[in-house]
């Protein structure tokens, strides 16, 4: 059993449970919020499930903007952006990618 820890940045507000193989974060944010940090990321590949509201990923390939009940999956080191389009909920779950060799 792991007890979260909170913290905030930037207008997000972030509850997170950190395991040796994955990272579930609870997000929420006011409209007009953005936040660009890949730096802080491993190998994981990032998965956002937007819960309520709407939130724009900017990625190399392009922006997608996801609503309620909409999620998207990418390699968090590719550089990536989150912009609040309307108050959001949502849960970002970072795993840990598989070594291959």
């Amino acid at each position: 059993i792991r007890k979260e820890t909170r913290d905030s940045s930037e207008g997000f507000n972030f509850r997170r449970v950190i395991y040796n193989n994955a990272k579930v974060v609870c997000v929420s944010g006011k409209k007009g919020s953005s936040l660009a940090h890949p730096e802080v990321h491993e190998n994981d590949t990032e998965i956002v499930f937007v819960q309520k509201g709407r939130v724009t990923v900017t990625l190399p390939s392009g922006e997608r903007t996801l609503s309620e009940g909409e999620s998207i999956q990418f390699d968090a080191l590719l550089g990536h952006t989150y912009e609040i389009v309307e108050d959001c909920e949502m849960v970002i779950v970072h795993t840990r990618k598989e070594k291959k060799f």
